[in-house]
């Protein structure tokens, strides 16, 4: 146990603002306020024994851009009475939080006392309100008596992994949670509606939130401040009303194997609710909405209307996420892809079918990045301490059927139609662990990501099934009452990376093209993106007319770099060119990770076995196909721009739209790009460029040839704009 700090007397000017008339008021205002460490430990006394903690905190006053000086003000009270007329008892708490900066200098995983390898250093600035009240005790689960206001407002949250690195800014970041005549206490293992034990639960009717920021790239030069030089990437959040509201946490962590139900300590969380739409919004509710646009506010689209697919209770229902820091003891095992999976309410597949494959990356192993100082040899699993996030037979299965254009704060236009993405049967396994950092091994993020979302038919096998299945539409809404979507229907995605760094990687300079050298970075050189879906149309409510087109697999594996790159808004730019936009680039070196140059050590099954590969099949006869496969060599998106243009924004009463744009560098032609990607790292297969080839061209297994491109530079663009009126 960490040492106290001797406790000072209050002098009389102090002890004034303690007020004991109605409850206990107590301000408290200082310039800065430290500790050592703040820990989370748990499995204390077992070989399963870890902590996750943050070090060297420090409380400050900051002004409204980050300038560190003055006072902060924290004032609390507490109040115990009763409510007219019925005289029940009641329990009340206020916290206000004024010109406060919360920071630490590095958040460790470990049981070492002096572990050198750290996530980075972060820090909170801005204002913070809560008010809570409920009804017969401060915690007491029974009625509806529990009512709550909570909010973050004028704040920002920086995110550094070394000092005087690069950082990301979530900047004018706006937090609320509010609701009445909810729920909020402690439920015995015999109330919980999932059955996985007692825990603390919050059930309300309605609850209004909202979680919106800009998100911004710093070069870091100047500490945590904001001061107009931030580079933009997008405006991106939430806001709405959601209903029917259960949230449980409970203590119970991961689990070995697939035994979920016997977890260790740690943190679980279950959530489900529905949203509330443009036809729910009595009594001052706002319906849902997903906001995505321009730093700033300029432009941005809202997904609103949200309503969750006939057949099922909930829009979005995830019944296991569990939080836990993880040992080498430690060892959850892996996803069926092709299977269920087991948790609450599934008992899970055996993984041995035809079209099933059990896939795993070893936890607490890492390869990639760092290999010496986690101790890792050739054929070896260690035990790198990191944090685990665990999901099981989560869906959100729900549609917006409107998209609204806001510009400069002002509702510009109102479209009746719905970008539909749909995810059933989510389950996941991320592991994160500290370092990787090119510059310093001891700092960043490396990441073990397996994901997937699965469409099940009712033998419990990939098919076709749209009240709970995955979809990717674009959809009027409005066409025939029902509306009527065209896309992926019953799709299946899995992502999958082992050792993935990421990094805030430091931009060469400020000119236009100098922009994509940088930015927040992703690199696994053992990736796998596996997507099945029938591209076709269908009605909307049931989906009682559907047509099913073509069905569409394909599998990419090998190394894989995504980069996201900020702007800068304040270049001149010509008329009609982009400006505030979100920057992208894409490089991929594909082949099968079953090859030598794409091996590592340690136990991770997520090879496909057929290695990269499109395939193009009649809906109902999978063995009419053609199969584009054993693809291999290089390939990289370039210059991406993804830009929302408002209306007038390209010419004079133009119509806005959605314009993503990239060059596509192919074979050798995209060496450079692929060397850019493994900075700090080294490329499989060498240095040099390596042109792209389909080794099996065929059509229903009768092989026609093979295909080379040695180099090549394409364009695309897609741009997505309303009908003229």
């Amino acid at each position: 146990m960490l040492p106290l700090a001797a406790m000072e007397q209050l002098n009389e000017m102090e002890l004034s603002a303690v007020q004991a008339q109605d409850g206990l008021s107590v301000e408290w205002s200082g310039t800065m306020a430290t500790a050592d460490r703040l820990e989370w430990r748990t499995d204390t006394g077992t070989i399963n024994e870890s902590r996750f903690y943050l070090q060297d905190l420090e409380l400050q006053g900051v002004d409204n851009v980050g300038n560190v000086g003055g006072n902060f003000t924290i004032g609390t009270s507490l109040d115990v009475g009763s409510v007219s007329p019925t005289g029940a008892p009641s329990t009340g708490v206020t916290l206000s939080l004024s010109n406060m900066r919360l920071s630490t200098e590095a958040f460790k995983v470990g049981l070492d006392n002096n572990e050198t390898r750290s996530y980075g250093r972060f820090a909170l600035d801005g204002n913070g309100q809560l008010s809570y009240v409920n009804l017969g005790g401060f915690l007491n689960s029974g009625g509806n008596g529990a009512s709550m206001q909570a909010a973050l407002s004028d704040s920002r949250f920086f995110y550094q992994q070394r000092q005087n690195d690069p950082f990301l800014l979530f900047n004018n970041l706006e937090a609320r949670w509010n609701f009445v005549n909810g729920n909020l206490g402690i439920i015995a293992a015999a109330d919980d509606p999932y059955g996985m034990g007692a825990g603390l639960i919050h059930k309300a009717d309605r609850i209004d939130l909202r979680l919106e920021a800009d998100w911004q790239y710093d070069r870091g030069a100047n500490g945590f401040v904001v001061n107009n030089d931030e580079l933009s990437l997008l405006r991106f959040g939430w806001s709405g009303g959601v209903s029917d509201v259960d949230l449980i946490w409970r203590g119970r962590g991961i689990w070995d194997g697939n035994d979920w139900g016997n977890p260790s300590d740690g943190l679980t969380m279950s959530a489900r609710w529905n949203y509330i739409n443009s036809d729910d919004t009595a009594n001052g509710a706002e319906h849902f909405r997903w906001v995505l646009g321009e730093v700033g506010g300029g432009v941005q689209i809202e997904l609103s209307d949200w309503s969750a697919f006939a057949g099922n209770p909930y829009g979005m229902d995830f019944p296991l996420v569990a939080l836990d820091s993880l040992n080498g003891n430690q060892i959850p095992g892996g996803l069926c892809f092709g299977g269920s999976n087991a948790g609450p309410g599934s008992v899970g597949s055996a993984c041995g079918l035809a079209g099933q494959q059990s896939l795993d990356l070893a936890p607490g192993h890492i390869q990639y990045f760092d290999p010496a100082a986690n101790g890792t040899t050739a054929g070896s699993v260690t035990g790198a301490d990191g944090l685990a996030v665990l999901v099981r037979n989560g869906n959100l299965l729900s549609n917006s059927n409107a998209v609204r254009l806001v510009e400069n704060g002002t509702v510009t236009r109102d479209f009746n139609w719905g970008l539909i993405y749909s995810l059933a049967n989510i389950d996941g396994n991320i592991y994160l662990y500290p370092g990787g950092n090119p510059a310093d091994n001891n700092a960043g993020l490396i990441i073990d990501l397996l994901i997937m979302s699965q469409t099940f038919n009712a033998m419990d096998q990939q098919g076709m099934n749209w009240e709970q299945g995955s979809h990717f539409l674009i959809a009027d809404t409005e066409f025939e009452t029902d509306g009527v979507g065209i896309g992926f229907l019953s799709s299946n995605l899995l992502i999958g990376a082992n050792d993935m760094r990421f990094w805030l990687k430091p931009i060469d300079d400020l000119a236009p093209e100098g922009l994509y050298s940088g930015g927040l970075d992703l690199l696994s050189h053992q990736a796998r993106l596996n997507f099945r879906g029938t591209f076709g149309g269908s009605t909307l409510a049931a989906a009682n007319e559907s047509v099913e087109g073509l069905f569409f697999d394909t599998n990419l594996e090998g190394l894989i770099n995504l980069r996201f790159s900020p702007s800068d808004p304040a270049v001149s730019v010509p008329a009609g060119e982009p400006q505030n936009f979100l920057g992208y680039s894409l490089a991929m070196r594909l082949g099968d990770l079953n090859d030598p140059d794409f091996q590592v050590a340690g136990v991770n099954t997520l090879a496909s076995g057929s290695g990269s590969y499109i395939a193009l099949a009649e809906p109902n006869r999978r063995d009419v196909e053609i199969r584009l496969a054993d693809i291999r060599g290089d390939i990289a998106f370039t210059n991406g721009v993804v830009d929302l243009r408002g209306v007038g924004e390209i010419s004079p009463g133009s119509r806005p739209a959605l314009s993503i744009d990239n060059d596509i560098l192919i074979g050798q032609t995209a060496a450079g790009r692929l060397n850019d990607a493994v900075s700090g790292s080294s490329l499989p297969g060498g240095t040099a460029g390596q042109p792209l080839v389909i080794n099996d061209v065929s059509f229903s297994g009768d092989n026609l040839g093979k295909i080379a491109i040695p180099s090549g530079h394409w364009g695309a663009t897609l741009t997505l704009k309303p009908q003229l009126d």
